[in-house]
């Protein structure tokens, strides 16, 4: 079938790829922007979620239009939307303007990650190849984010926005040679059955869990600036915490579960608690070399076990589908919820509110497990 074929998996990825980039660019962006307009913390917080509204805006919606529309009419919407969001941002004179052509242009990404998704969980091999495309998409980050700093000191955020549109550039014509402009012809499993309370409860954890790390991951290189870091510190730091991820995913890949999924998320949530705690304990260097490192590398741990247990749990078909519409609306509350908890004298209050949720969602998932293996 050709929705199979390497063709189609390579043009998903390049789509998927346009669309995702920012999230890992994100804590540069919104420094860059700060240096720019010297916003308030509440201001970093909104400009920090504006991107993450518009794709979740995109991820909820998805679930009514996903199998509707032309796949591959979609998919270059969501690109010239990429693209024209980018460059008006550039000229956007002050900040609230600029978060509204933020969210517009977090609507193409949403588009773009929810084709990708669709697309991949049609053939036949969703796990191989998904894995593939966050795979690719990290090394790209890796490959890029080293030299964003440098760019941004001569050109302010510029630079971030051109690097988007280039990507959504070039996935044009792979969007046009193998997109496929529909998917599947399929029931969804069990569409009279509603979401059960523990598949509720495991969704909200996962927005619990975004929101915590969402907040931390956007506004953490404010947080790194505030302790008198570098701007090459935190971006080769940054970089680095990439690497760490892209291990966890092909960790994920490998142990799958092997040791069954509540020692990966008590782990993986372990890692993310040192995340939240160490990048305020410790604001030296390596305090926050080793902070960003556990943070991406609990957070790329976790989600396909979380998942796992979402599946497991749910009769009606959609849970897992409504992941990733979850974690969008955890990642915009995120940055918006820790302002509230940040000052210009200090900002521990930040992470001892993430660690709380994290916390939470631990909890959350310890229960949903249990009382899985009781059932």
């Amino acid at each position: 079938m050709q929705i199979n074929s390497w063709k189609t998996i390579l043009a998903a990825s390049a789509l998927g790829n346009a669309g995702l980039l920012m999230i890992y660019f994100a804590p540069i962006l919104v420094g860059a922007v700060d240096e720019q307009l010297q916003l308030t913390d509440f201001q970093k917080g909104l400009f920090g979620a504006s991107d993450l509204i518009g794709y979740a805006i995109a991820s909820l919606s998805a679930y009514f239009w996903i199998r509707k529309v032309n796949w591959r009419t979609a998919a270059l919407i969501a690109l010239v939307i990429l693209v024209v969001g980018n460059m008006l941002s550039m000229y956007m004179p002050e900040i609230y303007s600029l978060v509204g052509m933020r969210i517009f242009t977090g609507i193409g990404q949403g588009i773009a990650v929810a084709l990708t998704l669709a697309i991949f969980g049609d053939t036949d091999q969703t796990d191989r190849n998904l894995a593939i495309y966050l795979v690719l998409s990290l090394l790209v980050g890796i490959g890029i984010l080293p030299f964003l700093p440098d760019w941004v000191a001569t050109n302010g955020p510029n630079p971030i926005y051109w690097t988007q549109m280039i990507f959504a550039i070039i996935a044009i014509p792979f969007v046009i040679w193998a997109i496929p402009k529909k998917g599947l012809v399929q029931e969804i499993k069990g569409t009279t059955v509603k979401l059960s309370f523990p598949v509720q409860l495991a969704l909200l954890g996962i927005i619990i869990l975004y929101i915590g790390y969402g907040g931390l991951w956007v506004l953490v290189e404010r947080f790194g600036d505030l302790s008198g870091l570098s701007a090459a510190v935190i971006g080769d730091s940054l970089t680095i915490s990439l690497i760490v991820g892209l291990v966890a995913l092909l960790l994920t890949i490998f142990i799958a579960d092997r040791f069954g999924r509540m020692i990966p998320i008590i782990l993986s949530l372990a890692f993310l608690i040192i995340f939240s705690l160490v990048l305020f304990w410790d604001q030296s260097a390596t305090g926050f070399l080793i902070a960003v490192c556990a943070g991406n590398f609990g957070i790329n741990l976790v989600i396909p076990y979380m998942s796992a247990v979402i599946d497991q749990l749910d009769e009606s078909g959609k849970g897992v589908a409504m992941v990733p519409a979850m974690y969008s609306i955890g990642l915009f509350l995120g940055p918006i919820v820790l302002s509230f908890f940040m000052s210009e004298q200090d900002n521990s209050m930040a992470g001892y509110i993430a660690a709380a949720f994290f916390i939470a969602c631990l909890g959350i998932y310890i229960w949903l497990v249990r009382k899985k293996a009781t059932d």
